[in-house]
């Protein structure tokens, strides 16, 4: 995998940047593109026991779904519909902020759903420290939290760079996911964007 030069040292904006150059060589998959105002989409993954939401549309965001292989079991990348297209047209290299969703195999996992047994928030921390090139966990400030979705203990810590990033760390089922909030402040609508897609998350 190509390692974008000017993210080298934050490599979970790498990782996107670099899913995102498979655009131009397959065709992505946009939901409801010609959908003018921004409506809540489902996407509801079986295999892998996830289930999100996010705001579709013209005027709200283009879902792309890029190869995979190894260990990532599915990727997808949620660009505002607009910055999306004008990116494309412009040919720049920055690519705007995008929130992420990873599902990941967990490497000597069992297929259990037990979740909330002792040691899961370690098993979860020790993910991320050894997967730093995916998970920018040693770029995180700030103590991590521990917190709920969808009633499963995750992990949340935040990373500074080019943009700054919320990413979350969760796992059922012998998967890992890991989602990816990036702002460059704030107050940008993307980060309430997140929120909302982060509080819809399920695991089935």
């Amino acid at each position: 995998m190509n390692i974008n030069k000017r993210l080298s040292g934050f490599i979970v904006v790498i990782v996107v940047a670099t899913l995102l150059l498979f655009i131009f060589v397959v065709q992505p998959w946009l939901q409801n593109q010609n959908q003018i105002e921004a409506t809540p989409q489902t996407v509801n993954l079986e295999e892998v026991s996830l289930g999100f939401t996010y705001m579709s549309g013209e005027h709200g965001y283009s879902l792309i779904e890029p190869p995979v292989q190894g260990d990532l079991k599915k990727a997808f990348i949620l660009m505002s519909t607009p910055e999306y297209v004008s990116y494309q047209q412009s040919g720049n290299n920055d690519s705007p902020p995008a929130i992420s969703v990873f599902v990941f195999a967990e490497p000597g996992s069992e297929d259990d759903s037990d979740m909330e047994r002792p040691g899961r928030i370690t098993r979860l921390q020790n993910w991320a420290i050894d997967n730093t090139n995916i998970t920018a966990f040693d770029k995180s400030y700030g103590t991590p939290e521990i917190v709920e979705l969808d009633g499963l203990k995750a992990l949340n810590y935040q990373t500074d760079g080019s943009y700054q990033q919320d990413i979350y760390i969760a796992g059922y089922h012998g998967n890992i996911y890991m989602f990816v909030g990036q702002y460059k402040r704030p107050t940008d609508a993307i980060k309430k964007d997140f929120q909302i897609l982060i509080d819809s998350v399920s695991f089935d």
